[in-house]
């Protein structure tokens, strides 16, 4: 390696040192369910990240339950919290990752849209 002096070869040797140490982020696949860790708590939902290395994204509030909800705190929800989610591929407008945790829960039974027709 050539460089003009020597801290411009340590700054580039330790560029590279860090390149090569840095982990590649994981292919998620579409369908695919992933543990992913609560960083951070909202009033909108929850920042998660499904690897080490990546960047928090936000799962909503209206991904997180079946029921309509104000605040993750009515779930429970903490910092540091795993979380299975189900990955949907990224929006393409802004490259935000389309996550959703309710998706792996059956839906509420629902009786109100029950009719008897009598005769």
């Amino acid at each position: 390696m050539y460089a003009p002096n020597s801290e411009a070869k340590i700054e580039a040797l330790e560029i590279i040192e860090k390149l090569l140490t840095e982990e590649e982020a994981p292919k998620l696949e579409y369908g695919n369910t992933y543990n992913a860790k609560i960083v951070e708590i909202r009033d909108n939902g929850v920042m998660v990240t499904l690897y080490p290395s990546m960047k928090p994204t936000l799962l909503p509030n209206k991904q997180l339950s079946h029921k309509k909800i104000q605040h993750p705190s009515a779930l429970n929800l903490v910092v540091g919290q795993d979380i299975l989610v189900k990955y949907f591929d990224r929006d393409p407008a802004t490259g935000q990752m389309i996550i959703s945790h309710k998706v792996l829960h059956s839906t509420p039974s629902s009786t109100h849209n029950l009719f008897i027709k009598k005769s």
